[in-house]
């Protein structure tokens, strides 16, 4: 059976490339954007951001034959005042790392309750950007923009209540480096409330959906 995680390649041993290659794991990668982008939000301790780590640990795994199943990124204002549509997110990890699957979700929230203007400033441009995409992917004949073609539809025409754009803790979790287990790595800076480790708290899944209780 073929397992499935998201990582963002901060780390990488020669025991985790072997148990991926014998247990064939896919995965996907998170790159938030080009350097500049990724390297705004995805730092480590030191404060050097990690994109250089990642694309390091992409190239030692396609040498031992290895190739991620997709690529992932969130969009945020920052991006949008970068200049950066969605579109140029899409097109950057499609062709700098020849994604067959790429996701870019968008975040919501960014602004404090007195910026509601600029919330909805966000959300008009993103309504904008997401048609002229999907115009693009129609289309196209790369297969990560055809993808994205078909979830669009489905996610406007599918017989569905979901009204998130991703599937906290469903399908994934997050490993994290001491070993705990979170719903999404979105949720590492939240510990108390998520953790599932072997010292603190119990959890099961049911419906594949991960419950966590203490």
């Amino acid at each position: 059976m073929k397992k499935g995680g998201v990582t963002n390649m901060t780390v990488l041993t020669k025991g985790l490339i072997e148990l991926i290659r014998e247990n064939h794991i896919s995965f996907t990668v998170s790159i938030d954007g080009p350097q500049k982008i990724h390297d705004m939000y995805r730092k480590f301790a030191n404060g050097k951001g990690s994109f250089d780590r990642i694309v390091a640990n992409i190239d030692t795994l396609a040498k031992n034959g290895i190739t991620p199943d997709g690529f992932e990124s969130i969009y945020t204002p920052y991006e949008m005042e970068q200049g950066y549509t969605i579109e140029n997110i899409v097109n950057f990890l499609i062709h700098d790392f020849d994604a067959s699957w790429v996701d870019v979700v968008p975040v919501c929230g960014w602004f404090a309750q007195d910026e509601i203007k600029n919330e909805w400033t966000f959300a008009k441009q993103l309504r904008t950007d997401t048609c002229d995409l999907f115009a693009d992917c129609v289309d196209s004949q790369e297969p990560a923009k055809q993808f994205l073609a078909q979830t669009a539809l489905r996610n406007l025409f599918a017989p569905s209540n979901n009204t998130v754009w991703c599937k906290l803790g469903q399908n994934t979790i997050t490993a994290a480096a001491d070993g705990s287990i979170y719903p999404c790595y979105m949720l590492l800076n939240q510990r108390e409330r998520w953790q599932y480790s072997k010292t603190r708290g119990c959890g099961c899944f049911l419906g594949g959906v991960l419950l966590l209780w203490w």
